[in-house]
């Protein structure tokens, strides 16, 4: 069975409440349901009531009278005492005041000397200031009464030390007509009662201000308004005066003590409504109602008589009575003190007496009481009585839970203490024993001195009244610092520290070993795990030791519904209860409190001072190097079982807490030094509420609130502005490095350098910090969110830092766990863009230098990391603003991938770019083969567009064959001619139906099919020339194949003839074909076959041509004469039909006399020679009957021979 982090947080929030629970259990445990007999009778448990206790008090310092005071002592009336309010001490005598901050060294102004005006001084006291009456600053006041008037003194801090301050001329004050006002009390919001005689009286404030206007001290029994108060005059025959008289602001009642040993019980309304008679008033403009009133002594004598143990009273009287807070008690709410040693404590709220004291704790604030009565009466401690008799009580204190006594016989004083033991009510408690009393340690030590006075020193940190705390040491001396009192004698001031029970067992453990009786009586009194919980508290060797003492094994128990649990051993639970406490004051209240000024409404501030948090965090860090230093702690054997196992991890778990708590506080702490409001208030306004409502505990614990509170180290780096910044990250590293992992405090490293580079003014100081934080981010780029790498890259933008910013995102795209790597480059390329990369003419707001070495910086990251979707990014924004050509020129890795990819929209803009990126390179072969990627592609091509293409693939492959073509070059180059060759066929076909078919819409899906891609031979000739007789395109098509068939040429020269309506439309036909075939394309114009198929039309048509009509076709077309002889001279020898026949031979007889004679006449003509030509003629001169010869021709013939020997 294992544990965890989580498992361990949850016991440790189950003991935070445990604890707020356990004190709950008061000071006072004794339940309502005990017989009222108990009042009068000895108490059954008086003998194993009391524990006697050697180490209850520690003296610290003893602060001599300062020489102002002692010189005013002799041979004057004088008094004086302390202000446990303030923790400040006063001497006054006649008109004559001292005023002294004992804890402050004696100065010039320390005491601070006042000097009355009025003759006699007869009463001093400190009260806290009325919030509505005085300025902020002034949290107390001096009230003075002399005979003639009582008087204010504003306190306040001058140096660290209480100063008054009292203007004549300018202050609050009220006549006294004489009367000699005592028991000055006061409230915790600032009302100031005193008594004169038998009456209570209220000091009123008329007016509001600071200083302004007058006080009056009004009769609470005289008013109209008070008439059924009266009660406070005695009204048995005798006029008692008031001896005290105290508050309890926890419950809002006052009592009141009189001469006669009457107690006086009064509810106080607090409602904060102003009338101009009186100043405060409740329901029924009631302000007092008196709820009992208690006379013990007439209690007692009634008990008596009744047949109970007799008690000897002589007449002694009350010394003082003392509220028992409800911080204290649910039940019980006064301590009086009587001279023969008697306390008592009175009054219960009637309707709450079956409340168990174990229950939560019920909140009787502003809530009226409806009965009291007299609960019990216990006897002090057993102590020798002398033979003079009974020693008395000459003083008495109560303060939370410490009962002081001042015994006095003849022989010796003696100074008696009792303070509740906690070790005993907690196992009782345990043993759901409730009705057991209030088990109480004492301690009475011979003093050398009478006391005057014992009153607690105020620990403004940490003031259990303010606080709604519990005072029970037991929890509390884990994060409450000592309680403190000051003894008040004749000679000197001396402070005193409560010693806890951790102080006990301290003192215990460095006198005896763990096996001795002393430390198992205290083991025994407390308990294994409450005393556990405080060795770690002590975490020296000896607790160390006396904690493997008493250590036992786990246990693996089996609950009674068949579920294995596990039983703790005393060390872990130990530990647990200790850091639990520790910790208790703070895991469940906020971070931060309102604390709002003028500037700000929403200010807030730490919850606790730092000197509170500071020493938590030395406790915790106590603890852990505790566990640190004695490994035996979590020892377990060589094969443990799961027990074991669970002990080991909860230990480990709990040294990580408490490790992760002391680092979180200290982070804090160190926020603090930096000023936490005001940085709280620079982040932005989304992000303060998740810091307002954080407790300590999720500080401490949460991940997200801890990432929520870092945010405030960058607001205070980005903040600073000095040249140097404080090495904050150093700091966050050597304090809380658990909180702020290694990876955080490089990342603010990086910051720092960052703001150092904002607030450099040199140009190359300026670049090595950016480089410095550069490399910073990029260690910790894992850790880093994407909000938070956005603000840098807009950091560095602004710092000119672009190739920084652009290295950053791209390597936040890589980082471990990125799955979306497109808002990283989109991030770049903003980068990119506001350095100008992407612009084609030159930068408007960088310079040149600047944007060559961010695109270069761009490229050379995205080719090393591999990225090309980023890559691909940068060259469509290149593509976008049209000036991709400026890559052409630089090394840009994976631009021709880019170009070829067929994922792209703008696929043919890019290869058409990627063909002139080719040929920059002179790389003519891949460009050819682009531009016939592109003419044989599926895009929306016109057929122009396709025979472009075309044409540059041959040219940029006939280029190529000279640059070191591979081996198919020329074969490409063939297929590239022929395919060219095919499409101007489709083209001329395309253009030929255009025409044919302007005025005929329906045909527009032919052309369509024409227009929009490349086809083969075949489907010209089966969709378009055959079917439209657009035979003469065919001869175009027979030029780019193999050696065509002379018959498929003959048949298609046939067509062709056929088509013709007349000789002169024939004729023209002829001579555009044989212009664009002869000579280069001989095999589809093929004269001879031509001449014998015009030949053979003109046979065969019934209207005869011009005699020169066959000759005249071949002459346009540029056949030689030579070779048109030599064609006709074997059509008349080998005499094809229908050429055999009488009219064929005689046609063409004809054309080679009317040849003859155009040779003859042309002077350029020069191919023919005459010597052959008479040779060949002369077969021609006589007729012949099957040569087609007649007469006219034979004639012809011989007139020609005879010019053409002459010219022999």
């Amino acid at each position: 069975m294992q544990s965890s982090i989580s498992t361990v947080k949850a016991d440790i929030e189950a003991k935070v409440t445990h604890s707020e629970e356990l004190l709950k259990v008061r000071l006072f445990t004794e339940t309502l349901e005990r017989p009222h007999k108990h009042a009068v009778e000895s108490d059954p448990f008086s003998s194993e009531r009391y524990q006697e206790q050697t180490l209850l008090l520690k003296a610290e310092k003893r602060l001599n009278y300062p020489e102002q005071l002692t010189q005013r002592v002799s041979g004057i009336s004088y008094k004086f005492g302390v202000f446990p309010l303030i923790n400040a001490f006063y001497f006054y005598a006649d008109n004559h005041f001292y005023f002294w901050d004992y804890e402050k060294p004696i100065s010039i102004n320390n005491p601070q000397y006042i000097r009355v005006e009025d003759k006699f001084i007869r009463n001093v006291g400190v009260f806290n200031a009325k919030s509505d009456f005085f300025e902020e600053q002034v949290k107390h006041i001096l009230l003075m009464i002399t005979n003639e008037k009582a008087m204010i003194y504003a306190l306040y801090r001058d140096n660290d030390t209480w100063m008054a301050y009292y203007n004549p001329k300018d202050c609050l004050w009220a006549p006294t007509n004489g009367s000699s006002y005592d028991n000055l009390t006061g409230t915790q919001k600032g009302r100031i009662l005193m008594s004169y005689k038998d009456k209570v009286y209220e000091l009123v404030y008329q007016e509001e201000g600071w200083f302004r206007g007058s006080t009056s001290i009004k009769a609470l029994t005289s008013s109209g308004y008070f008439d059924y108060l009266k009660f406070y005059g005695f009204s048995a025959g005798k006029d008692p005066s008031i001896s005290s008289i105290v508050v309890d602001d926890t419950r809002n009642m006052t009592y009141i003590l009189f001469s006669d040993n009457t107690i006086k019980v009064v509810y106080v309304y607090t409602i904060d409504t102003l009338y101009s008679e009186a100043y405060y008033l409740g329901k029924d403009g009631r302000a007092f109602i008196q709820k009992g009133e208690f006379h013990i002594y007439k209690n007692l004598e009634t008990k008596v008589q009744q047949g109970h143990n007799p008690i000897s009273m002589d007449s002694g009287n009350f010394l003082s009575i003392h509220p028992i807070l409800k911080t204290e008690s649910t039940s019980t709410c006064l301590v009086a003190i009587s001279q023969f040693g008697y306390h008592s404590q009175p009054a219960s709220y009637a309707g709450y007496q079956q409340t168990p004291v174990f229950s939560p704790f019920v909140d009787f604030e502003n809530k009226e009481p409806e009965i009291f009565k007299l609960l019990f009466v216990l006897y002090p401690p057993p102590h020798p009585i002398t033979s003079t008799g009974y020693p008395k009580i000459e003083m008495a204190r109560y303060h939370n839970g410490l009962f002081f006594a001042q015994l006095t016989d003849v022989e010796r004083a003696k100074l008696l203490l009792t303070w509740p033991n906690f070790g005993v009510i907690f196992s009782e408690i345990n043993k759901a024993q409730a009705t057991t009393t209030g088990y109480q340690y004492n301690q009475t030590e011979v003093i050398s001195r009478t006391l005057l006075d014992i009153a607690e020193i105020c620990n403004p940190q940490h003031d259990p009244i303010a606080q709604n705390d519990y005072t029970n040491e037991l929890i509390n001396q884990f994060s409450a610092p000592h309680r403190k009192f000051i003894f008040v004698s004749d000679e000197a001031l001396t402070i005193v520290s409560k010693l806890r029970p951790v102080d006990h067992l301290t003192d215990i453990l460095e006198k005896y070993r763990p096996e001795m009786p002393e430390p198992n009586k205290f083991l025994q009194n407390y308990g294994e795990i409450e005393t556990a919980a405080m060795c770690f508290e002590i975490a020296t060797r000896e607790s160390h030791d006396f904690l493997l003492y008493f250590r036992k094994e786990p246990k693996t128990t089996t609950t009674p519904a068949g579920l294995q649990s596990i039983k703790r051993t005393p060390v872990s639970e130990g530990f647990t209860i200790c850091l639990a406490r520790t910790l208790r004051t703070i895991w469940k209240k906020n971070v931060l409190k309102p604390s709002p000024d003028r500037a700000n409404p929403k200010r807030r501030d730490i919850n606790f001072p730092p000197n509170v948090l500071n020493d938590i965090v030395q406790r915790l860090n106590k603890i852990k190097k505790f566990y640190e230093e004695y490994p035996s702690l979590s020892y377990s054997p060589e094969n443990p079982n799961d027990a074991w196992k669970n002990e080991i991890q909860w230990l480990t778990d709990l040294y990580e807490l408490t490790r992760n708590c002391a680092d979180a506080l200290s982070f804090i702490l160190l926020m603090v030094d930096y000023n936490l409001p005001d940085t709280i208030a620079s982040i932005p306004e989304r992000s303060q509420p998740a810091l307002w409502n954080s407790t300590f505990a999720m500080l401490m614990t949460d991940e997200q609130s801890k990432k929520n509170w870092k945010e405030l180290v960058l607001a205070i780096i980005r903040r600073e502005n000095r040249p140097q910044l404080d090495n904050l990250s150093y700091s966050l590293e050597q304090r809380c490095r658990s909180f702020c992992k290694a990876a955080d405090v490089k990342i603010y490293q990086a910051y720092e350098e960052l703001q150092q580079a904002k607030n450099s003014q040199d140009e190359h100081a300026k670049f090595t910090f950016l480089e410095k934080s550069l490399k910073l981010f990029l260690e910790n780029i894992e850790n880093m969110t994407y909000d938070t790498l956005e603000n840098i890259c807009h950091e560095y933008e602004h710092l000119s830092f672009h190739d920084g910013a652009i290295e950053l995102a791209l390597s936040g795209s890589k980082a471990p766990g990125v799955t979306n790597r497109a808002p990283y480059h989109d991030l770049a390329i903003e980068s990119m863009k506001s350095a100008e990369v992407f612009s084609r003419g030159s930068p408007k707001k960088v310079m040149p230098e600047l944007r060559n070495k961010v695109l270069n910086k761009s490229l050379n990251i995205g080719a090393k990391i591999k990225d090309n979707e980023f890559l691909y990014k940068v060259y469509d924004e290149f593509y976008k603003e049209d000036s991709i050509r400026n890559l052409f020129e630089v090394p840009a890795p994976y631009l021709e991938e880019y170009f070829k990819d067929n994922d792209s929209s703008s696929k043919i803009g890019k290869l058409r770019l990627y063909c002139e990126f080719l040929i920059r390179h002179n790389q003519y072969v891949k460009a050819a083969e682009i531009q016939y990627q592109l003419a044989t592609s599926e895009h929306n091509f016109n057929l122009e567009d396709r025979l472009e293409c075309l044409s540059y693939a041959t040219g940029y492959m006939k280029a190529g064959v000279g640059y070191s073509a591979p081996s198919n070059a020329m074969e490409k180059l063939k297929e590239y001619e022929d395919l060219l060759q095919i499409g101007q066929v489709q083209n001329e076909i395309y253009q030929r139906l255009s025409t044919m078919f302007q005025d005929r819409p329906e045909a527009q899906q032919v052309l369509n099919l024409l227009n929009t891609k490349l086809l083969d031979k075949q489907q010209l000739w089966d969709n378009f020339i055959h079917p439209y007789e657009l035979y003469d395109c065919t001869l175009d098509l027979l030029t780019v194949s193999e050696p065509p068939d002379m018959d498929l040429v003959s048949s298609i020269w046939q067509n062709i003839i056929r088509k013709a309506r007349s000789y002169e439309e024939l004729s023209d036909e002829v001579i555009r074909l044989g212009r664009k075939y002869y000579p280069s394309e001989l095999l589809v114009f093929p004269p001879w076959l031509i001449c014998r198929i015009l030949a053979t039309y003109c046979v065969n048509n019934p209207e005869k041509p011009k005699p020169d009509w066959i000759v005249n076709i071949f002459l346009q077309v540029k056949v030689p004469h030579n070779e048109i002889f030599h064609i006709l001279v074997e059509l008349h020898s080998e005499r094809p039909p229908p050429l055999n026949q009488a009219a064929g031979l005689h046609l063409i007889l004809e054309e080679i006399v009317q040849l003859i004679n155009r040779w003859k006449n042309d002077p350029s003509a020069m191919d023919l020679n005459p010597q052959y030509v008479c040779e060949v003629i002369s077969n021609y001169t006589e007729p012949s009957p099957g040569s087609g010869a007649d007469q006219a021709l034979t004639q012809q013939f011989v007139l020609l021979k005879s010019e053409l020997q002459f010219l022999v």
